[in-house]
């Protein structure tokens, strides 16, 4: 450097340097915002898959189903309530119903139903992969749905399993 100032080829050294730091800061800011978009999205995907999935079970628990009935359609159950106990004040009753009581529980054009009412998802939408299964082991049947929550950019996989005892009217 000369008493009178920079010359030319220093000033483009440090315009270069200063450039390169500049891109080197927007590339981590832009790796930042990314990650957390990812980590935002997944954790909302968390909120809604855990909020649904405790509404289906206490809806399912609500109406205490005894048994259960296969549909014709896939990604569907049909919950089947034959009896239920009424507790009074002094004793425990039987009502036996006449007709059978039925709810039934599936997927349907990309929407979780419970005897016709959708579950609310806010963020996003119900993949085309999600499904209900169930097995009956015994006296038990297990349900089980796979949840495919999709957002523009990725998808989040939730399984929740639901189990209860199939019961015949008491004598």
């Amino acid at each position: 450097m000369n008493k009178k100032g920079m010359t030319i080829v220093e000033l483009l050294a440090v315009l270069v340097i200063m450039a390169i730091v500049a891109s080197l800061v927007a590339l981590l800011i832009s790796t930042y915002q990314s990650v957390n978009q990812d980590i935002s999205d997944e954790s909302k995907a968390n909120i809604e898959s855990s909020l649904l999935f405790q509404s289906i079970r206490n809806d399912i628990h609500a109406f205490s189903p005894t048994d259960y009935d296969e549909c014709v359609e896939p990604n569907c159950i049909i919950l089947v309530k034959t009896f239920q106990y009424i507790v009074t004040d002094d004793d425990i009753v039987l009502d036996t119903f006449e007709q059978v009581e039925t709810m039934t529980l599936e997927i349907d054009n990309q929407t979780i139903l419970f005897n016709n009412q959708a579950y609310r998802i806010e963020y996003f939408s119900i993949g085309q992969a999600s499904n209900i299964v169930y097995n009956v082991n015994g006296n038990t049947i297990e349900i089980e749905i796979n949840l495919v929550l999709e957002s523009n950019d990725n998808s989040y996989y939730f399984t929740m399993t639901h189990s209860y005892d199939i019961k015949e009217i008491p004598v």
